[in-house]
């Protein structure tokens, strides 16, 4: 991100291509590390910017988890208690946007030549994103649980300049 951001500053374009068929990745074997890698880089490359934290959150749990939620808790109601306009239209809503997460993940899944077969974890995949994008702002400007490969760093990372 830092390389990206000084070639733009530099007056140079950048171009991003997909290298899917290049190589092959996998950057964490363990949740441990997933957690470890990304609550110490997300709020960093936002350039620590709370609100673009923030925003993420939001944006996560109301596109991924919110429909799923939704789909559940008024299909429950009204089961149990009986089918109202409102419940119909909001069981639509919540069902388009299940729909377009399918989309969305088949599309990802045929660009980056990766299977489509989880795709109904987006819920629970928008609420860990959310959470690791808070826990990135509070180990970042607390310096609390900051680590590096396992080990505990005795210095968290300086202040705002």
């Amino acid at each position: 991100m830092a390389l990206a951001r000084r070639i733009k500053e530099s007056g140079l374009k950048l171009r991003h291509f997909l290298g899917a068929n290049l190589a092959k990745l996998r950057m964490y074997r363990s949740w441990t590390a997933l957690w470890e890698g990304w609550t110490k880089v997300l709020y960093l490359g936002a350039q620590r910017s709370l609100w673009l934290m923030v925003s993420l959150a939001l944006l996560m749990l109301n596109i991924y988890l919110i429909p799923w939620l939704v789909l559940v808790i008024v299909f429950s109601k009204s089961f149990l208690i009986g089918w109202k306009t409102v419940d119909l239209l909001a069981m639509c809503l919540a069902l388009i946007a299940i729909l377009l997460q399918y989309n969305l993940r088949t599309l990802a899944a045929q660009a980056f030549r990766s299977s489509p077969k989880y795709w109904w974890l987006h819920g629970l995949g928008g609420l860990l994103v959310a959470v690791i994008a808070i826990a990135s702002v509070i180990k970042t400007e607390t310096g609390w649980g900051w680590t590096w490969r396992g080990r505990v760093l005795k210095h968290p990372i300086s202040p705002r300049e």
